[in-house]
């Protein structure tokens, strides 16, 4: 999924739409939102009461989406783009 992500977020880029530095602060930010998301998600679940398998089902599926429109709207630098530091070992 992740794969399909990055390429739809670079064929935007190669057509000139980009998040720039937004988007930047989201991809630093992407773990912290997508825990938020999660939070919003059950809260929701503890509030909406009785619950149906169609409450379940249509949170699940906003919270889905919600983290796909996170993924598309960040915009990891290639400088840290999983990349381990180097050591200098003497």
């Amino acid at each position: 999924m992740s794969g399909l992500i990055a390429d739809l977020r670079r064929n935007a880029e190669r057509r000139g739409i980009t998040t720039g530095a937004f988007g930047e602060r989201v991809a630093r930010w992407r773990m912290p939102l997508r825990f938020a998301i999660g939070v919003v998600c059950a809260a929701f679940l503890f509030a909406l009461r009785p619950l149906t398998p169609g409450t379940i089902l249509w949170i699940a599926l906003i919270g889905i989406g919600a983290v796909i429109i996170l993924e598309l709207l960040s915009r990891p630098t290639s400088g840290t783009a999983h990349t381990e530091p180097e050591e200098n070992h003497p």
